[in-house]
């Protein structure tokens, strides 16, 4: 290992949250271990380790709840919460510069040199759904597993707010 035990400490903190926010609650699991049995010295690396353990206790609580829902790997590429077509105006496009068809016979450019439609696939109407891995689909799982995760929190008591305890990045 390239980087010091404190930053290893840190990086295991960091790869915890990470992988939990994910929805790996395996991998979280092991990175906090490998924060907890740090040796590293000092108050701020002994705070890390204090959230470590309450983070794997979260994640342990995870592991152990039924999952209603699949895993962030498993799911499908479709994004969340997108309206449904009998939302817009009785099921039709909205009116505007995105529903107007070409005229017929008139080949869109995009199509002719890339075989790829205008926004929103081959109607034009709305934005292309994006691919299954893509940056896109990863960051919107991600941000429904937070907040998810927001939703089934381990209530405890609130520590004391002292200045020492602040995590020093």
């Amino acid at each position: 290992d390239r980087a010091g035990v404190a930053l290893r400490t840190r990086i295991d903190y960091a790869l915890g949250n990470t992988a939990l926010a994910l929805g790996d609650v395996a991998a979280a699991i092991r990175h906090y271990d490998a924060c907890l049995t740090s040796t590293a010295p000092g108050e701020p690396l002994a705070v890390i380790r204090r959230d470590a353990a309450i983070n794997r206790r979260f994640a342990e609580e995870a592991a152990r709840r039924p999952s209603s829902r699949p895993r962030s790997h498993e799911r499908s590429s479709s994004p969340p919460n997108r309206p449904k077509e009998s939302s817009l105006d009785n099921g039709k496009p909205p009116l505007g510069p995105l529903s107007e068809a070409p005229p017929p016979g008139a080949g869109s450019q995009a199509t002719a040199t890339t075989g790829r439609h205008g926004p929103g696939g081959a109607r034009g109407i709305g934005p292309a759904t994006p691919k299954a891995g893509s940056p896109e689909v990863r960051l919107a799982t991600a941000l429904e597993n937070i907040r998810e995760a927001k939703h089934h929190r381990i209530e405890d008591e609130s520590p004391p707010d002292r200045e020492k305890d602040r995590i020093d990045w």
